[in-house]
C-alpha cells in the first residue's frame, strides 16, 4: 500500500469510535442507585467506569465482592442492553478517518472490552458496520491483549502488521504485549496527563481523529 507501513489497524470502541460516556455512566447511576449504593462525583465515576470492565469498575469503586458484584453487573448489563446503549456520539471526524483509511487499503477492525453483543448493535446504530472486517468484544476472562489477539487473527493479519489506536494504557499495554504499534487519543477517556503519555510506548498521540493517519504515515 502507498503511504503506511501498516495491513490493518485496529480500533479500541469506548472513547476512541464513540463517546459512550452517557449512556455507561446512566446504566451505572441506575444500578446503584438500585442497590443503594453510594455514587462518588462524576469525574471519577467517569475516569474509573469508561473503558475497564464493569466488574473491575464496581469491583473498584464500591468494593463489592462475590454475589454482591455479581448483582450489580447483572443489573448494569440489564439497564445499559435496554435503555443507554445508544446515547452515544461518534467523534467528529471518525467518518472522515475510517474511509480515508480504506482508501489507502488498510483492514480495518475493533478490539473492545465491551461484550460484542453491545459493540456489534451501536455500530450498526451508528452506521459504522460497513468500515470494519473485525469486531471483537471481549470474552470471559480475556484481557485486552487477547481481544487484540484475536482481531489481528480475524483479520488474517501478523501483529508486527498491525497498529492498535485507543485511548487507554490498557490499550498500549495489549499492543505492546502482541507486539504491534499503538497510537494513542487524548480526545477520548485517557492520556488527559503528559505523565500518563510518557509512561506508554506509542508513535504518537492524537488531539482529533484527523490527527491518527499522520501518525500512521509515520510509522513508515
Amino acid at each position: 500500500m502507498i503511504g503506511c507501513a501498516y495491513r490493518m489497524a485496529v480500533f479500541d470502541l469506548d472513547g476512541t469510535l464513540l463517546d459512550t460516556t452517557k449512556g455507561v455512566l446512566a446504566a451505572i447511576t441506575y444500578t446503584a442507585k438500585k442497590l443503594g449504593l453510594l455514587l462518588p462525583p462524576d469525574d471519577i465515576l467517569a475516569s474509573a467506569c469508561i473503558g475497564p470492565p464493569v466488574e473491575a469498575s464496581f469491583a473498584e469503586l464500591f468494593a463489592l465482592r462475590g454475589t454482591t458484584l455479581e448483582e450489580a453487573c447483572r443489573c448494569f448489563r440489564a439497564r445499559y442492553a435496554t435503555h443507554d446503549l445508544f446515547l452515544a456520539t461518534p467523534y467528529e471526524g471518525i467518518f472522515t478517518l475510517l474511509r480515508s483509511l480504506q482508501a489507502l487499503g488498510i483492514s480495518l477492525g475493533i478490539a473492545t472490552y465491551k461484550r460484542e453483543a453491545y459493540a456489534l448493535p451501536l455500530l450498526s446504530h451508528f452506521n459504522l458496520t460497513p468500515f470494519f472486517a473485525v469486531t471483537c468484544g471481549t470474552h470471559e476472562n480475556e484481557s485486552k491483549a487477547d481481544v487484540l489477539t484475536r482481531a489481528c487473527r480475524e483479520g488474517g493479519c501478523p501483529a508486527h502488521e498491525a497498529v492498535m489506536v485507543g485511548d487507554t494504557r490498557s490499550d498500549a499495554e495489549a499492543a505492546a504485549a502482541v507486539g504491534c504499534d499503538f497510537i494513542g487519543v487524548t480526545y477520548g477517556f485517557g492520556f488527559q496527563k503528559q505523565a500518563e503519555r510518557s509512561s506508554v510506548r506509542a508513535l504518537g498521540f492524537a488531539d482529533a481523529p484527523d490527527e491518527i493517519l499522520p501518525l500512521l504515515r509515520r510509522g513508515t
